[in-house]
């Protein structure tokens, strides 16, 4: 088990792998290999938005102490405002890591020495994980992140997807 991501640091995220996972039925991965997950309260105003669903208990809502952060972020990595705030958390926060999926965002992560991962990322280590039991029903999981518009190249589709015996 890599505890170094599941035990040892704070898990936060962003906005886009909760909708996601939430439209596919699919929320509970992050519970069951994080226990509880961290977000700002920009990004529960987002999730809230787009949904009816509340978020679950184990969801913690933490702001950002030094909002200059935020601002830093949106205007040297051109991200906006929920992923800002998530990176920005991320930064003041030791041991975390961040659930994010933006282009930009990531790039701005990787420059500010965060560790990430994104939603293809987790549904790989709940598999790695055996939380998720088979590569078919990994791959089905994919497929049905994909449909719901998650956007991703065919070629990192092609990466992620497991070959099936």
């Amino acid at each position: 088990m890599q505890d170094n991501l599941l035990f040892n640091n704070i898990i936060i995220s962003d906005t886009t792998c909760l909708i996601h996972f939430k439209n596919i039925n699919k929320l509970d991965l992050l519970k069951d290999l994080f226990r509880n997950i961290t977000i700002t309260p920009e990004i529960e105003d987002e999730y809230n938005k787009g949904s009816k669903d509340k978020l679950p208990e184990w969801v913690q809502i933490k702001k950002v102490n030094n909002t200059d952060i935020i601002k830093k972020v949106q205007e040297e990595g051109r991200i906006h405002f929920g992923e800002a705030t998530a990176i920005a958390l991320a930064i003041e926060t030791k041991r975390s890591l961040l659930i994010i999926d933006d282009f930009n965002g990531r790039e701005y992560a990787y420059k500010s020495g965060l560790m990430m991962t994104g939603t293809f990322g987790i549904v790989k280590l709940a598999r790695e994980e055996n939380i998720i039991k088979t590569d078919k029903e990994a791959n089905i999981i994919f497929k049905k992140l994909k449909d719901d518009n998650f956007r991703i190249s065919d070629k990192l589709m092609d990466d992620f997807t497991y070959e099936e015996h």
